[in-house]
């Protein structure tokens, strides 16, 4: 969907954008650190595993919103552009007529409430673009 590869959101902190190639080695470095997957249903991945996930990540935003999407997005602070985690909406895995928010923020900025931030511009933004996520599943 043109529109989710060309949106951003910004916050007073953040800046929430479409995954672009550039960002892959910077992501994929966040995904290393076996801590943040202590809640996640996925691991550590080498990165030939992690390019295809990446990849897939990217082409997601050609799906449309009445299919079965999952769309994820960069988060960079907004003062030096560092890159700081994801987040992202998408079909629940064994409900895809139910949509998730989710976000990872990497270890050295927690404390700082960028994922509450995040999540509530993503939903904000969900609330009046065709997405639709009329009530987020939590």
């Amino acid at each position: 969907m043109l529109a989710i590869k060309n949106m951003q959101i910004e916050t007073e902190r953040l800046i929430i954008r479409p995954y672009r190639e550039e960002d892959l080695m910077e992501c994929f470095q966040l995904m290393q650190n076996k801590e943040l997957f202590r809640y996640l249903d996925m691991d550590v991945m080498p990165l030939d595993e992690y390019k295809n996930l990446f990849y897939w990540l990217i082409d997601s935003y050609n799906t449309g919103y009445n299919e079965d999407f999952k769309y994820s997005f960069n988060i960079t602070l907004k003062e030096n552009g560092t890159h700081i985690g994801w987040c992202g909406v998408g079909g629940i895995n064994y409900d895809h007529n139910q949509k998730e928010i989710y976000y990872l923020i990497g270890r050295q900025h927690w404390g700082n409430g960028y994922a509450k931030e995040a999540v509530r511009a993503l939903l904000d933004y969900c609330s009046v673009k065709p997405i639709r996520v009329d009530r987020p599943f939590q």
